[in-house]
């Protein structure tokens, strides 16, 4: 179960640094 829980949160983290980085872009054009 702590292993399952941990790779929904570096899923998370991916998901929120992807999010981030998307708007940043998108802010730039």
């Amino acid at each position: 179960m702590a292993c399952w829980s941990q790779g929904i949160h570096q899923l998370q983290v991916v998901l929120l640094c992807s999010l981030v980085l998307f708007l940043g872009l998108w802010q730039m054009s």
